[in-house]
């Protein structure tokens, strides 16, 4: 059965609109799946994408607010794999249970027309996740980050745009999200 993803609160809502401007047969990453109704609101509202891969590691971990437990894990992936399904799209997901360190590997660099992270909200995983997926995706394609209003992202952003000279314009959307086209 179909799920309406749109009746749900979904992160990455406000950048359909901007995915879908890039075009058909878009392959793009969601890094962090968590629940997968992000992912399967994505799959619906774009239909132009070829491939979505999927990076999460389904591992118990501290997040920014609470301890992630092992119970807690097999539930929020067990919502994933039903959501994916719910999608109407499996046949476009390739989801990686592997860290983000270990997927760097999995994805060739500029490969991607667009990637959403959304992982560990830590400074010094924000940091690495913004910094070792960049060059993943292709010059014009989408880079976009959720929870713009946590600290350690937003630190790890507007450093991360420092050091590199990224002067393209940021673009916000709802739910905390924001992004720029890749020059």
């Amino acid at each position: 059965m179909i799920k309406d993803f749109s009746k749900v609160y979904v992160s990455g809502a406000g950048i359909p609109e901007y995915i879908n401007k890039l075009g058909e047969g878009t392959i793009g990453l969601e890094l962090g799946v968590w629940t997968g109704e992000n992912f399967g609101y994505i799959l619906q509202q774009c239909p132009g994408i070829k491939t979505l891969y999927g990076i999460d590691q389904y591992k118990p971990y501290q997040d920014w607010n609470r301890p992630i437990t092992q119970e807690m894990i097999d539930d929020v992936k067990r919502q994933a794999l039903e959501n994916i399904e719910a999608s109407g799209h499996k046949d476009k997901v390739i989801l990686h249970e592997v860290s983000a360190v270990e997927g760097l590997s999995l994805i060739p660099d500029g490969s991607l027309d667009w990637i959403f992270v959304d992982g560990d909200h830590s400074y010094e995983h924000a940091k690495h996740d913004i910094t070792a997926y960049y060059s993943k995706v292709r010059s014009g394609g989408l880079f976009a980050v959720h929870d713009f209003s946590l600290p350690g992202v937003t630190r790890a952003v507007k450093e991360f745009r420092e050091e590199n000279n990224i002067t393209e314009q940021i673009m916000f959307t709802s739910n905390d999200v924001w992004l720029w086209y890749k020059n």
